[in-house]
């Protein structure tokens, strides 16, 4: 498991002066997810959510540009070959947690599957491939 290289690249980048492929870089050859979940939550959702803007990343101008950063990251990971489709699964992170924790089951099943079967090589993060990052 690992919830640190795009979070990090998104949230990094997200910021003045930071590039993709800077934020990117410390992550190459690591090993990659069998599945990347995007927990999808729409920012007037997460705005309504008790204690929303304490946070110091909680600023709509912020969230808003993380979240380009993530789109940007799922089209140019959609491009890599070798990644089955539903790789990158966005998942609709509203309601209660045992609603959005059935959306997380649905999406890992396939990658369950594949992972014990011996269906999915083990990858590393964007080593050598060219996705374009600046």
């Amino acid at each position: 498991m690992d919830r640190y290289a795009f979070s990090g690249i998104a949230f990094s980048a997200a910021k003045p002066g930071m590039s993709v492929g800077w934020c990117a870089d410390p992550d190459a050859g690591l090993p990659m997810p069998d599945v990347l979940l995007f927990m999808d939550l729409s920012p007037e959702k997460a705005a309504s959510r008790g204690g929303f803007g304490e946070e110091r990343y909680e600023k709509p101008a912020f969230q808003a540009a993380v979240r380009g950063v993530f789109s940007d990251l799922q089209n140019k990971m959609n491009r890599l070959k070798g990644l089955e489709a539903g790789w990158w699964c966005n998942v609709d992170a509203w309601g209660t947690i045992e609603e959005v924790a059935l959306r997380v089951e649905a999406a890992i099943q396939p990658s369950l599957v594949g992972t014990a079967s011996g269906k999915i090589p083990l990858r590393t993060l964007w080593d050598g491939e060219p996705l374009g990052f600046e």
